[in-house]
C-alpha cells in the first residue's frame, strides 16, 4: 500500500489523500488498456467549438471513478497498522488479525493502483452511458458522441470535455451521469486538463494558456532568472553559404554527469515536456534533443538544459490561439540534414486546422520534432518519408498510433473533403 497525495484544481476537493495499490506487485491476465483521448484530439474538439455556429464548451468529472467498480476476482492488500487509528481497529475487530504489524484486506472493487481498475470502470461507464445514446467513436479513443443531440466530449479518464450546441444537451449529458456516479460539472470551460481555456465565443476565438506552471517549475529547481534574457530555446547551427558539402556534426565527448545530476536532466524533462506539447511548442526540438542524451548525458546536455531553463524564464507564459476555420487539416514540413551527433538529421512539422482555398494560419494542434535515426542522403529522403502518402493529396497517414487525424476530424463532425496540404518542402 501506497500514501499518495496530490493537489487537482479541477476536484471538489482538490486537495487529496488517497491510499493506492502496489498494482506492480500484482499480477492480472486481462486487458488492462483504457482508451482515452491524447492531446491532439482534445485540441481538436476546442478548434471544434470556435468553428462551429453557436457552440459552446463546459468540463465534468467523475468523483472517484475507479472506486464503485466490482471486480471479477478479488485482490488483497496489507495495510500497515499505524495508518488505522484504534477506533477502527476496534470498530472491525481487527486486532486479532495482525501480523507483523499489518492487516491483510480483502479488495472487491475498483481502487487507485490496481491495473485492471481503470480498464474495469471504463467499461462500466461505456454500458451506463450507451443506455442514454452515448457512444465512444470507432475511430478516435476518447471521442464520444451522442445519436441524436447536438454534443460531443473528449474523455481522459473521468474528465469530460464537452463542446454543445444547446445547454439543455450537456444537462442531459449530466443527468445520465449522476444516475450511477457523483458528478462536478463546470459550465465556464474555463480549466480542462491543467489547461487554462479563455473563450471569446463571439470572435470564435479560444486561448490556451497555463498560467505560473513555468515560474512553479523554475521554483522547484532552484533556477534563478538569467542575467541576460534568452529568446530561443536552444542552440542554432549557423549556415555555411557556398559550402557545397555538408559535414556531420562532431559528436560530443565531454564528461558525462552523475547519477544526480542525470535524474536533475530527466526531471526537467519531465516537466515541462506536457507544456510545449499542451503550450509552447517552440521548445520541443530542445527538449528532444536533451531527452535522446538523458540516459547517459554529459556535461554538454547541462548547457541544453540550462540554456532551455533560460529560454523558459526569458518567457514563461506562452498563450496558444484558435481561430475559427474550415476544420480542414493542413500542415507544414522541413528538415535538417546531419545537425544531430552520429551524422543524424531531424524532422518537423506543424499540423493545424484552416479553411480549404485559403492561405490561413493558426495555432498547432499537434507539432513534431523527431531525430531520424537512419543515416540518410539528403533533406528530401527526410521529408519524403515523414509526408503523408500522396503528398499533396490527401492526408491520411496516421501520426498517432492509434486514430487518424482524418478520422477524428471527421468525426468532429466536419466535411469530409480533408485533402489539402498546406506546403511540402
Amino acid at each position: 500500500m501506497r500514501v499518495v497525495s496530490n493537489y487537482r484544481p479541477s476536484k471538489a476537493d482538490p486537495y487529496r489523500v488517497r491510499w493506492t495499490v502496489g498494482g506492480n506487485k500484482i499480477e492480472y491476465a486481462g486487458d488492462t488498456s483504457t482508451p482515452t483521448a491524447d492531446l491532439t484530439t482534445v485540441k481538436l474538439v476546442f478548434n471544434s467549438v470556435v468553428s462551429a455556429p453557436n457552440a459552446e464548451f463546459a468540463t465534468g468529472n467523475i468523483s472517484d471513478f475507479y472506486l464503485f467498480t466490482y471486480m471479477d476476482k478479488s485482490e488483497y492488500m496489507w495495510i500497515p497498522i499505524q495508518f488505522l487509528n484504534p477506533e477502527v481497529l476496534a470498530a472491525y475487530e481487527l486486532e486479532n488479525l495482525i501480523f507483523d504489524g499489518r492487516v491483510l484486506a480483502e479488495i472487491k472493487k475498483g481502487m487507485y493502483g490496481l491495473p485492471q481498475a481503470g480498464r474495469l470502470a471504463y467499461d462500466q461507464l461505456v454500458l451506463n452511458l450507451e443506455q442514454n445514446g452515448y457512444h465512444p467513436c470507432k475511430r478516435t479513443h476518447g471521442l464520444w458522441r451522442h445519436v441524436t443531440r447536438p454534443i460531443l466530449f473528449s474523455l481522459v479518464v473521468d474528465d469530460f470535455g464537452i463542446k454543445y450546441v444547446g445547454k439543455q444537451h450537456t444537462q442531459h449529458l449530466f443527468t445520465s451521469l449522476r444516475e450511477n456516479y457523483k458528478i462536478t460539472e463546470d459550465w465556464t470551460g474555463k480549466l480542462y486538463l491543467g489547461i487554462t481555456l479563455n473563450w471569446d465565443y463571439k470572435n470564435s476565438i479560444v486561448d490556451l494558456s497555463m498560467p505560473n506552471y513555468v515560474s512553479e517549475a523554475l521554483h522547484k529547481f532552484q533556477y534563478p532568472a538569467p542575467y541576460r534574457p534568452e529568446h530561443a530555446p536552444h542552440d542554432w547551427t549557423k549556415p555555411a553559404y557556398g559550402q557545397r558539402q555538408q559535414f556531420v556534426t562532431p559528436h560530443n565527448d565531454s564528461n558525462p554527469l552523475d547519477q544526480d545530476e542525470i535524474n536533475r536532466v530527466q526531471q526537467v524533462v519531465g516537466t515541462f515536456l506536457y507544456y510545449a506539447r499542451a503550450i509552447d511548442s517552440t521548445a520541443m526540438v530542445a527538449i528532444n534533443s536533451i531527452s535522446g542524451e538523458q540516459a547517459k548525458a554529459t556535461e554538454n546536455t547541462a548547457k541544453k538544459v540550462i540554456h532551455l531553463l533560460n529560454y523558459f524564464a526569458t518567457q514563461p507564459d506562452a498563450t496558444l490561439r484558435y481561430n475559427e476555420s474550415g476544420m480542414v487539416l493542413k500542415l507544414h514540413t522541413s528538415a535538417a540534414y546531419l545537425v544531430e551527433p552520429r551524422a543524424r538529421s531531424r524532422h518537423g512539422a506543424h499540423y493545424w486546422l484552416g479553411t480549404l482555398g485559403i492561405n490561413d494560419n493558426n495555432g498547432a494542434i499537434k507539432n513534431n520534432a523527431s531525430i531520424i535515426k537512419p543515416v540518410v542522403q539528403k533533406t528530401a529522403s527526410i521529408i519524403r518519408q515523414n509526408l503523408p502518402p500522396g503528398c499533396p493529396g490527401e492526408i491520411a497517414k496516421s501520426y498517432s498510433a492509434k486514430s487518424t487525424r482524418k478520422g477524428s476530424i471527421t468525426e468532429l463532425g466536419a466535411h469530409r473533403r480533408i485533402r489539402a496540404l498546406d506546403a511540402c518542402a
